[in-house]
């Protein structure tokens, strides 16, 4: 009974694999050059390496089939493209904006905002946050941009006379402290030994994303909460979500006046506002 049930699945699996490479869809997707893969795994059968082993095998791919390829597995297609032209193609427009299933990982932690919806959602969140990127926005924000450069300059000092290997922890923890402070008002550095377990929790939750990336049968929230991984994502989520608690009030509806106020272009206004806030003189 066993042998029949296991060479009846792995009968349905061949089937529904040709359906796929052999579809509509997939003959659009045999177009485009990239390695074949192993049938079913694909190319994941490469991507059960480290960190550094996956990144090599990526750039090597890359530049093989160079200026766009694609990569699959369990019946999961995906694009890779590297040319500015057709990139700013995609990039540019309105139309394709439908994000991918992967996407989905993330909603765990971002929910569905500007980063993971789509439609009319992503329109509508799209024109709320445009006003936060009004220039006269961000030309108060250089102080505090020039503020991070420096730090980071005075971190890789502090080194000494080691060769630094791994730019990546500089540059993302002052990158991360700018993106607190501009965007959220909030200073990491003034948390206390918190911002270092909120910086960790980042990390790690980006980790655990890519980990359900490459493995398909994880991609289902109820089968990952069992998991080991899924009770570290649990408390991941709780330090990253107590974070945004611990964004005061006050400050958030400071802010949302402004932008209201750029808004109205009432830019004169607005200007005068954030100097009040930051005692500063327009």
């Amino acid at each position: 009974m066993f042998i029949t049930i296991l060479v009846l699945s792995i009968f349905i699996l061949l089937v529904y694999n040709y359906y796929v490479h052999h579809g509509k869809s997939g003959r659009l997707y045999n177009l485009i050059p990239g390695p074949s893969g192993f049938p079913i795994v694909g190319s994941l059968i490469h991507c059960y390496v480290s960190q550094e082993e996956l990144w090599k095998f990526y750039c090597e791919i890359d530049n093989q089939y160079y200026t766009v390829f694609k990569l699959w597995g369990f019946f999961t297609f995906v694009i890779s493209i590297r040319h500015p032209d057709d990139l700013e193609i995609i990039l540019s427009s309105n139309k394709y904006i439908e994000k991918g299933h992967i996407y989905n990982l993330l909603h765990p932690w971002l929910n569905t905002g500007l980063l993971t919806s789509t439609g009319a959602k992503w329109h509508a969140r799209r024109k709320i946050l445009t006003p936060a990127f009004h220039f006269n926005m961000l030309n108060r924000f250089v102080d505090i941009l020039i503020k991070e450069g420096d730090c980071m300059t005075k971190s890789l000092k502090d080194v000494g006379g080691t060769v630094v290997k791994d730019l990546l922890p500089f540059v993302s923890e002052h990158t991360l402290n700018a993106i607190c402070e501009t965007a959220m008002g909030v200073s990491l550095s003034k948390l206390g030994t918190f911002h270092q377990e909120y910086r960790k929790a980042i990390h790690d939750l980006i980790e655990l994303v890519v980990y359900r990336v490459f493995r398909p049968w994880f991609y289902n929230d109820m089968l990952f909460s069992l998991t080991s991984e899924g009770r570290k994502q649990k408390k991941l989520l709780k330090i990253l979500h107590g974070f945004t608690e611990k964004i005061p009030q006050a400050l958030v509806l400071q802010r949302y006046v402004i932008l209201i106020d750029v808004r109205r272009k009432k830019t004169k206004e607005a200007l005068e506002n954030i100097a009040r806030i930051y005692g500063k003189s327009v």
